[in-house]
């Protein structure tokens, strides 16, 4: 599609189609690429997507019948327009005009191509969509879902995978529920000997079911999860990269043992590196994941200190905005830790750029900067160090006002 100049031609279709069908499925194309900003950004997508008219209900009542009641071939044209639909942003409309219960028939029954496009109009149905997340699962997906991880084509496995991510989001119920029904195994068998793409969507699946969920991430760790993430932050391309590294952050959460594991297996140097690179976007990521392992470690985190806290400090002073954030929220759990993680933070210079940070960062990033500086302040020479800091930075204020 990049090759052929497919993105200017489908933005074209998008704006000027001839059909209202021909606008939606352009769209739906095009959504394949926003995975990858250099490719389309986020911006240019909402622009093209808010320029194609909402569907009617009359229009969306006959795709409903049509995914009841049509052909085979009507069935199949219904699929990849519901999807879509619901890549233009009606999922509320779908869901109230009942689209759910036959998206799930056709994934349990339907031929080859109607699973493959129903899993499609699923995941896209729960991106950003909780009560569409609990109505679906409340539909039965999770047993057709699995069985199409096990025994699906290589395209039904990825996007089983991913729609499994989008659907247990935010929802713990869900995920209670699709655990519970074996989507662990299959996850780990994609991640373990996948495709390149089943390998990252299964990461990010089996990250979404760890999220604040204790019983998931423990059961997850124990199928050997840990292994091949650690060799995807080291490894992988950049989008396995993320969700590796978030995933092992879901891990790390509340579960000390995961911890141990995590950083036992090279973590903390897969994710160092990360942070040390110069591609952007993974180091949110990456710095996130540090920041769980830090703050749940416990005693073990001087580990992590002699890796992290120089490049954590470098984030703190010239990172993003979220960069920013997990970072002195990994150094505020360094140092709370103990007092070698303290000398450590201040002998790196992180005393300075927290204090920039506390006094003209974010609300959020201020709040942060201070706790970190608090538990800095725990060691005699810091806090002397934290006061020097903090009236040197006063010092040009008050000279300002005197010379006015």
């Amino acid at each position: 599609m990049y090759e052929a100049n497919g993105i200017h031609v489908l933005s074209g279709v998008v704006k000027m189609g001839d059909s209202y069908t021909s606008q939606l499925y352009a769209l739906e194309c095009l959504s394949w690429a926003t995975n990858d900003e250099s490719k389309l950004s986020p911006s240019i997508f909402e622009a093209l997507r808010a320029s194609i008219r909402e569907a009617t209900s009359e229009e969306l009542v006959s795709l409903v019948d049509v995914l009841r009641l049509g052909s085979d071939e009507e069935k199949d044209d219904g699929l990849v327009l519901c999807a879509s639909i619901a890549t233009r942003g009606q999922r509320d409309e779908l869901r109230d005009v009942g689209v759910m219960p036959p998206l799930v028939e056709m994934l349990r029954n339907g031929t080859a191509s109607q699973k493959l496009w129903a899993t499609e109009a699923l995941g896209t149905l729960a991106r950003g969509n909780e009560k569409n997340r609990v109505t679906i699962v409340h539909e039965g997906v999770a047993p057709p879902l699995i069985a199409l991880l096990q025994m699906g084509t290589d395209v039904q496995k990825q996007l089983a995978a991913y729609a499994l991510g989008k659907i247990v989001d935010n929802v713990d119920e869900n995920r209670v529920v699709v655990a519970r029904e074996g989507a662990i195994s299959p996850l780990m068998a994609l991640l373990q000997a996948g495709t390149c793409k089943q390998k990252g969507v299964a990461a990010y699946a089996l990250g979404k079911l760890a999220d604040y969920n204790v019983a998931n991430s423990t059961a997850i760790a124990r199928e050997g999860a840990i292994s091949p993430l650690v060799a995807l932050v080291e490894n992988g391309i950049d989008e396995q990269k993320e969700y590796a590294a978030q995933t092992l952050g879901n891990l790390a959460t509340q579960n000390e043992d995961n911890c141990v594991a995590i950083v036992r297996e090279g973590a903390v140097s897969a994710l160092v590196a990360v942070l040390r690179a110069e591609i952007e976007e993974p180091k949110q990521f990456a710095v996130y994941a540090l920041g769980n392992l830090c703050e749940y470690i416990g005693p073990s985190s001087t580990k992590i200190a002699r890796e992290a806290v120089s490049p954590l400090v470098a984030l703190v002073r010239s990172g993003t905005e979220l960069q920013k954030k997990w970072a002195v929220f990994a150094l505020k759990c360094l140092a709370a830790s103990n007092d070698e993680n303290r000398v450590a933070i201040a002998r790196e210079g992180g005393i300075p750029p927290l204090v920039r940070l506390e006094r003209a960062g974010t609300a959020k990033l201020k709040d942060h900067a201070a706790s970190a500086l608090e538990m800095l302040a725990q060691n005699d020479a810091n806090r002397a160090a934290i006061a020097r800091e903090r009236s040197s930075r006063r010092q040009p204020i008050r000279h300002a006002k005197f010379q006015m």
